[in-house]
């Protein structure tokens, strides 16, 4: 067979091979987000653990969407299993520091200060330069209930363009001059977050903090 042939033939090859991967990802991923979307956890964990899935996924995004499901339904057990999991894989610095993030604001949400930190050391470890610099400021706010970042989160709050993100920046606005009891302040950003984070689990906590500092003037 001519060379140019045997070559035109490897390409053809080649193209076939990584063009069915591509529709057979698409496939898979789209199966994945219809179940998600459709809170069909029984469907997602079906497709995710099938034969196909597990050809063509790559290990560290099939446990990336798990861990992202278990989030979603709030297993405690279940989630703590899979941080672990996930951190003890073979994966690249970027994608462990993707993971301990996630552990990260796992963490805050469940107080869980020692584990928090601990996440915050692995992004130091594999993250960018600077990528942890924020779970520090968070931590701080959340956890250890400080008053060190008020400038740092102005300017992020006056910078944002998503009223989600915007709210949350006067969340963190807010607790920071609870914490120096400025009420004025604590009033006006917790107020413009509760109304910018309308429908989220964090409008419920503005308001019963709202409530609580109303009871105790």
């Amino acid at each position: 067979m001519d060379v140019w042939m045997i070559v035109l033939v490897t390409l053809i090859v080649v193209a076939v091979i990584f063009g069915g991967n591509v529709l057979l990802r698409r496939h898979y991923t789209k199966k994945i987000v219809i179940a998600m979307s459709q809170e069909d956890y029984d469907g997602f964990f079906k497709v995710l653990d099938s034969s196909g899935c597990k050809l063509i996924l790559r290990p560290s995004e099939r446990e990336m969407m798990r861990l992202s499901a278990y989030l979603t339904l709030g297993k405690a057990k279940d989630i703590e299993e899979q941080l672990q999991l996930m951190l003890h894989m073979r994966l690249k610095k970027k994608e462990r520091a993707a993971v301990a993030t996630r552990g990260f604001y796992y963490y805050v949400e469940a107080k869980n200060r020692r584990k928090a930190n601990d996440m915050i050391k692995i992004v130091e470890e594999n993250g960018a330069p600077g990528s942890a610099k924020e779970l520090k400021m968070i931590a701080s706010v959340l956890l250890r209930k400080e008053a060190k970042y008020i400038k740092e989160f102005q300017s992020y709050y006056d910078n944002a363009k998503a009223d989600e993100q915007r709210g949350m920046f006067a969340y963190l606005l807010g607790l920071q001059y609870s914490y120096i009891d400025d009420e004025k302040n604590t009033s006006r950003y917790l107020k413009e977050a509760q109304q910018l984070m309308k429908g989220t689990p964090y409008e419920e906590v503005i308001r019963d903090l709202l409530k609580e500092r109303k009871k105790n003037r």
